[in-house]
């Protein structure tokens, strides 16, 4: 996540969490992903210093687990939080597993977040900025996110098609959405 942020509180919770590469679109688990009780530690901690309340600190939680590859354990926190953010960590969560239906049920349930028109500006400007407008026009819509767009073209990555947009570039994308999401949990 190299974007430059706004948000001082944001900056410090994606430096507590960062790692060296980027999470991978499917349940991959890498080295460097640190383990469950110390990102909830790690969490806890940061949550208390800013006198975040129990909500935040559960998404907060559960996004740092996601980013860690702790699918399961990001998956227990979310599957609990009746929100739009519970329900779009929890279909971030399904389309790593990968399992694209579960997904876009979840994405469903989400209904027209926050965060959409953030993660749209930020796509539009990557794809300009490394001139990938072909492989990104479909995700977004008349200046809108689509979710649903975003885990067809992870799936087919997931899967190998050679006409799928790059992976790298997805990753990028994913990365985009996680921080304009976790940056919408912090207001």
């Amino acid at each position: 996540m190299t974007m430059q942020t706004l948000s001082p509180i944001l900056d410090s919770f994606l430096q507590l969490i960062h790692t060296d590469s980027l999470p991978h679109l499917g349940p991959e688990v890498r080295p460097e992903a640190t383990n469950a009780q110390k990102i909830e530690k790690s969490v806890s901690d940061f949550c208390s210093s800013h006198q975040l309340g129990p909500m935040q600190t559960q998404l907060l939680k559960s996004a740092a687990l996601l980013w860690h590859d702790d699918l399961e354990g990001s998956h227990t926190i979310s599957q609990d939080i009746k929100s739009s953010d519970g329900s779009f960590l929890h279909g971030i969560m399904h389309r790593r597993e990968p399992d694209s239906s579960n997904a876009k049920y979840w994405f469903r349930l989400v209904g027209d977040h926050t965060a959409f028109p953030s993660i749209a500006a930020a796509v539009d400007s990557y794809a300009q900025d490394n001139g990938i407008e072909n492989l990104t026009s479909n995700l977004v819509n008349s200046g809108d996110w689509d979710p649903f767009a975003f885990v067809d073209a992870c799936s087919r990555a997931l899967r190998g098609d050679r006409k799928a947009e790059s992976y790298a570039t997805l990753q990028q994308i994913q990365a985009i959405e996680f921080r304009e999401l976790v940056s919408e949990i912090l207001r």
